[in-house]
C-alpha cells in the first residue's frame, strides 16, 4: 500500500495499524502535533476487493492499493467540514421532501447525522466573536432566525422522531433545517472570502467561465423535466447545479469585495440580485415548490448568468493585476 500526503508519496512505517480506521487515527494524531488536520482523504481499493462505503471502519489495509490524505491548517479543515455539512444537509432535505414515510434505518441515520451537525457547529462556534445563542441568521424571506433556538429545536425533534410521528413533524424538521443550512452557507462564504488567495480565486473563476454555458443548458434540461412531470430527475440535477453555483458565487463575492472600488455599481447590484435568486431557489428546493423552481430557472437565473459571463474577463484582469482599459 502506498500513502500520499497532498498528492506527494511518503514513506511511513506502520506499526500496529491493521485497518483504515487505525491508520486515519494515527495520521490525525501525528499531524495535530504540528497544528495541522486531515482536511480530506480518499483511497483506491484493490481490483479484486468488493467494498461498500458503510464498511469503512472495518476495511483492512491489505485491501487498499493507495491512500491519499490531504493535510491543512485549522481554517482549511473548517472550510472542508462546512462544505461536507452543506452537502449532508441537502441530502437530509431531499430525504424529508421526497419521503412521506421513513424507515427505521433512515431515522437512525438521521439521529446519527444530527449529532454530527450539532458537534460541528459547537466546535466552530468557539471561534465566533458573538456567542452562539445570539447568532441571528438572515433568511431568504429577509427575516432573521436565532440559530441556537433552531439547532435545539431540530435536535429535540430528531430525538423524539419515530416511524409513526414522522408525518406530523416533517414540516417542522424542514423549517428548522433551513435555518441551519442558511447559517452554514453564510459562514462558509465568510471564511472563503478571507481565506482564498487571488490565484485560487482566479483558478475557480476560470473554471466557472468555462462551465457557464454547460450550466445554462442544465438549467434548461431541469425545466424540461419539470414540465414533463419528471420532478425527481429535475430536483436531482438541480441540487448538483446549486452546489456548484454556490461555490462560484462565493468566488464572485470574494473577488468583488477585494476590488469593489474598481467595479461598477451595476455589477455589485447584479451580485445582490444573484444572491437573492440563489436563496429563493434554495428555499423553493427545500419546500419542493416545483412552480417556483420553474419560474426562477426560466425567468431569472439563466439571464443573470449570461450577464455575469460578460463581467468575468474584467474580474480575471483584476485578480492577475493586469491593467484594465476603460471603453
Amino acid at each position: 500500500m502506498k500513502i500520499y500526503i497532498n498528492d506527494e508519496p511518503v514513506d511511513i512505517q506502520l506499526e500496529n495499524e491493521k485497518t483504515f480506521k487505525d491508520l486515519y487515527q494515527s495520521m490525525q494524531a501525528e499531524v495535530q502535533k504540528h497544528n495541522k488536520f486531515i482536511v480530506d482523504f480518499r483511497f483506491d481499493i484493490k481490483d479484486s476487493v468488493d467494498f461498500i462505503s458503510k464498511d469503512i471502519d472495518q476495511l483492512t489495509l491489505d485491501k487498499i492499493e493507495n491512500v491519499y490524505f490531504y493535510i491543512g491548517d485549522l481554517k482549511e479543515m473548517i472550510i472542508s467540514t462546512l462544505h461536507t455539512q452543506i452537502q449532508y444537509i441537502d441530502d437530509i432535505g431531499s430525504t424529508l421532501f421526497e419521503s412521506e414515510q421513513l424507515t427505521q434505518e433512515e431515522i437512525n441515520n438521521l439521529k446519527d447525522g444530527t449529532k454530527w451537525i450539532k458537534e460541528v457547529i459547537n466546535i466552530i462556534s468557539t471561534f465566533f466573536v458573538v456567542p452562539l445563542h445570539k447568532i441571528q441568521v438572515k433568511m431568504p424571506e429577509k427575516n432573521y432566525e436565532n440559530l441556537k433556538e433552531h439547532l435545539n429545536k431540530f435536535t429535540k425533534l430528531i430525538k423524539k422522531l419515530n416511524v409513526e410521528n414522522y408525518p406530523d413533524i416533517r414540516q417542522e424538521l424542514i423549517q428548522t433545517l433551513r435555518v441551519i443550512r442558511a447559517f452554514t452557507f453564510q459562514y462558509l462564504n465568510q471564511l472563503l472570502s478571507n481565506h482564498l488567495s487571488n490565484e485560487e480565486l482566479l483558478s475557480i473563476l476560470e473554471k466557472f467561465d468555462s462551465q457557464i454555458e454547460k450550466i445554462q443548458n442544465k438549467l434548461i434540461e431541469i425545466n424540461t423535466n419539470l414540465q414533463t412531470g419528471n420532478d425527481k430527475i429535475a430536483m436531482e440535477i438541480l441540487q448538483d447545479i446549486l452546489q456548484k453555483l454556490e461555490l462560484y458565487f462565493f468566488v464572485l463575492m470574494s473577488t468583488s469585495e477585494r476590488f469593489k472600488d474598481q467595479l461598477e455599481e451595476n455589477f455589485l447590484e447584479l451580485l445582490k440580485e444573484l444572491l437573492t435568486i440563489l436563496e429563493d431557489l434554495s428555499s423553493a428546493l427545500m419546500e419542493m415548490d416545483i412552480v417556483a423552481v420553474g419560474d426562477i430557472l426560466e425567468y431569472e437565473l439563466n439571464d443573470k448568468l449570461s450577464i455575469i459571463k460578460e463581467y468575468i474577463p474584467k474580474l480575471k484582469k483584476l485578480l492577475t493585476g493586469s491593467p484594465i482599459l476603460e471603453k
